[in-house]
C-alpha cells in the first residue's frame, strides 16, 4: 500500500534543514520520515521558506503558467455567473484560444488538458461553472 501525502509547514522543512546542516540529508530523511530527496528540496528552497509565514502550509500549488489568460478567463467566468448564464469547459477554452490570438503567448497550444489546468488554476471548479 502507498504511502499517504504529507504537507509541511515552513516551519517544519526549516527545522529539517537545519538538521540536515548537522547530520546530514539521510539522517534528516530518517529522523522526519520523509524522503531525502524532500530535504534536498527544501534546502535549495531554504531562502523562500525562510521569507514565508512559518505556520502556513510552505509552497503548495502551482503557479500560473499564463497569468494574463488566466485573469481573462477568470473575468469571463465571474461575468456570466454574476449575469446567471452557465459556463462551460468548452467555452472556457474557446475564450483562452481568441485571447491568446490577441496576446503575446506563442508556446501556448491550448489543448484540451489545459482546460482543467485552467480552472484549477483559477480556483473554479466544473460544478461552480454551471451553477450560481
Amino acid at each position: 500500500m502507498g504511502r499517504i501525502r504529507a504537507s509541511y509547514m515552513a516551519k517544519e522543512k526549516l527545522t529539517a534543514v537545519a538538521y540536515t546542516e548537522e547530520h546530514g540529508n539521510r539522517a534528516a530523511g530518517r529522523q522526519f520520515s520523509v524522503n531525502e530527496a524532500c530535504v534536498r528540496h527544501w534546502q535549495r528552497q531554504k531562502d523562500v521558506l525562510m521569507k514565508q509565514n512559518k505556520t502556513r502550509r510552505a509552497n503548495r500549488g502551482r503557479t500560473a503558467q499564463y497569468p494574463g489568460i488566466e485573469s481573462e478567463l477568470m473575468k469571463l467566468v465571474t461575468d456570466r455567473r454574476s449575469k446567471g448564464i452557465a459556463v462551460s469547459s468548452v467555452e472556457i477554452h474557446l475564450e483562452a484560444m481568441k485571447v491568446t490570438k490577441s496576446s503575446s503567448q506563442p508556446d501556448f497550444k491550448g489543448k484540451e488538458s489545459m482546460q482543467h489546468d485552467q480552472l484549477y488554476d483559477i480556483n473554479i471548479s466544473e460544478l461552480q461553472l454551471s451553477t450560481y
